[in-house]
């Protein structure tokens, strides 16, 4: 017994010790110091020669903010002060890179860095050549640049003797970037010019220095031309553009393509002027001329709507004026016989619905007053889509398509699905051999596998050709004066649809 109650003592005893040791652990315990980080707050900026900033960094678990030690990866294009300054340095013809590092001063690997970019005085940016109004005669030429006064030199290539020099002022850019403090923007309209000729151009500033040579091709007046589409390349860096490259290739390689309609989504960021140098940088835009449409990564920076701006767009596009009382990123232009009418499909989410829409279908019926007995087809464009697959889509079919039966459009071409969809011919919302049909793009980026096959289970009674699942490739238009022929490829470069839309004018 007495073995019993020495034993149960002993237990009674550790029982306390513990409960003693515990109580005395945790009221003693002391979580560990979390490490002080810092941000400068972006991870890239462009800049421009002689321009300087100052970085305000902020810091994580700092009663006080700590010594930083600045430094620069190559201080003959960023100079840094220890307070935080840099400036940029550039004298060449290209643009120059160098990464900024903050690190706290007590523990280093705590740091925070920027790459900047700083841009060369004689650099051209996003040198853009777009139809103008009337596209036999006239072109719209826009670019970006540091210098405030800079000479557009062009001449047609069939008499390049002849040579037209247009000095020019330029105008600051209306945006706020997130990566970029100041910029110039350039924009003329060309005229007099001659029908179905091809005409080099280039920029030239107060220094002598000359941008690499572009060109662009007016339209012909025998109702035969070629055109490509594509859409939603979301770029943000070159070599997202890849896969737009490479179907440029395949349709230039099996019809004569006298411009690029992209409906849309051509940046990722509206706000990130780096973004739309991916298209400088790509080496596209001097080869042809291209119709640009707002989309909604244009239009929204960051994708917030309370934000929403097409002034990004606009400081870009190299579209016409001509947008009347409508949106001001709408436009029209005549391209040898197809009247084009490129509308903002975001403006009805800032201007109560219907009654922008209202006013777009004001502009068309203006379009095709103006250029009544000129065309033979109508082609609408937009970025969001009129149809997705069988449904009224978020571009409002049950709004268009009664307006598009009354003034007899041809083709409604819209995106932003990331799938590609076709409509039957449709009149008063049913299938008829006069009617329009209703196309939405596959995207053009992306890695997603290249065959691009109809589900017929999603087919109803508009829907002729339905992919339901994303898919990346584009189309391009083969336009005479009997029929326009739509064909789909893939990145594959294999033909998967097609279709014909019959002349009726």
């Amino acid at each position: 017994m007495n073995r019993i109650r020495n034993i149960l003592a002993l237990t009674f005893t550790v029982l306390l010790l513990s409960v003693s040791c515990a109580v005395t652990s945790k009221s003693s315990y002391v979580p560990p110091k979390k490490n002080v980080t810092v941000s400068l707050g972006q991870s890239t900026l462009i800049m421009r020669p002689g321009e300087s900033r100052t970085f305000n960094p902020t810091f994580k678990n700092a009663e006080t903010p700590p010594e930083l030690i600045w430094t620069s990866s190559d201080e003959s294009v960023i100079s840094i002060s220890q307070d935080g300054t840099v400036i940029a340095h550039n004298d060449t013809s290209g643009s120059l890179s160098a990464q900024i590092t903050a690190a706290i001063a007590d523990n280093p690997n705590m740091r925070s860095v920027c790459t900047i970019t700083v841009l060369s005085p004689s650099q051209v940016h996003f040198l853009t050549a777009g139809p103008g109004e009337d596209a036999s005669t006239q072109a719209v030429i826009s670019w970006h640049s540091v210098r405030p006064t800079s000479t557009l030199v062009y001449a047609d290539t069939a008499d390049p003797e002849d040579i037209k020099m247009l000095p020019l002022e330029g105008e600051p850019t209306s945006s706020e970037w997130a990566d970029l403090s100041f910029i110039y923007r350039y924009k003329t309209v060309l005229s007099d010019l001659t029908p179905d000729s091809t005409y080099s151009y280039y920029i030239l500033d107060e220094d002598g220095n000359t941008s690499e040579k572009s060109f662009f091709k007016t339209a012909g007046t025998d109702g035969t031309f070629s055109f490509a589409w594509l859409s939603d390349v979301h770029a943000s860096t070159a070599d997202s553009m890849k896969n737009t490259i490479t179907l440029l290739d395949y349709m230039k390689a099996r019809s004569d393509i006298s411009f690029c309609l992209y409906t849309g989504d051509y940046v990722n960021q509206g706000q990130r002027y780096r973004y739309w140098e991916s298209w400088t940088d790509s080496g596209l835009l001097s080869e042809m001329s291209y119709s640009f449409l707002i989309g909604n990564h244009e239009y929204y920076p960051n994708n917030t709507p309370e934000s929403a701006t097409p002034s990004y767009y606009l400081d870009f596009a190299a579209i016409p004026d001509n947008h009347g009382n409508s949106a001001p990123a709408d436009y029209w232009f005549l391209y040898d016989n197809v009247l084009f009418i490129c509308l903002d499909s975001m403006a009805a989410d800032f201007a109560e619905g219907n009654r922008i829409r209202d006013r777009q279908l004001g502009l068309i019926k203006t379009a095709i007053s103006e250029a009544w007995g000129d065309f033979t087809y109508i082609i609408v464009a937009q970025h969001y889509a009129f149809l997705d697959g069988d449904a009224d889509g978020t571009g409002k079919y049950s709004y268009w398509y009664q307006a598009f039966d009354n003034v007899g459009i041809d083709l409604a071409l819209s995106s932003d699905t990331h799938a590609y969809s076709r409509s039957k011919t449709l009149f008063n919302d049913h299938e008829d051999i006069f009617g329009t049909v209703y196309v939405t793009s596959p995207k053009t980026d992306g890695n997603e596998l290249s065959e691009i096959v109809s589900d017929d289970e999603q087919l109803g009674i508009r829907s002729a050709f339905n992919s339901a699942a994303t898919v990346t490739g584009g189309c391009y238009i083969d336009v005479t004066p009997e029929k326009m022929t739509l064909h789909l490829i893939s990145k594959d470069g294999i033909e998967y649809d097609s279709v014909v839309i019959p002349a009726r004018r």
